[in-house]
């Protein structure tokens, strides 16, 4: 489960999937997003369409924690990654 403001749905983001699973979870809603050529993803957001929706997903490096194998934190920082749609 990646935190809050990890993860979120963005029509314009560069992760492409569709919802498989949706729970309401009283003020937001616990989600699964099956990404196209891999694994899924478990997020949580305040709005979500349907399942088997379609959706696009973007991340925010701010609000994502990484530690090496000492305990030390690892700053992210993630690059944009150029990408085509097909025609």
């Amino acid at each position: 489960m990646f935190p809050r403001r990890g993860l979120s749905l963005d029509a314009e983001g560069p992760i492409k999937g569709s919802i498989s699973q949706r729970v309401f979870q009283g003020e937001y809603y616990a989600v699964r997003v099956q990404l196209e050529n891999g694994p899924q993803l478990k997020m949580q957001v305040s709005d979500c369409p349907p399942v088997n929706t379609p959706v696009r997903v973007s991340m925010n490096a701010e609000a994502l924690c990484a530690w090496s194998s000492d305990g030390s934190p690892i700053d992210i920082k993630l690059k944009p990654q150029p990408f085509a749609i097909p025609a």
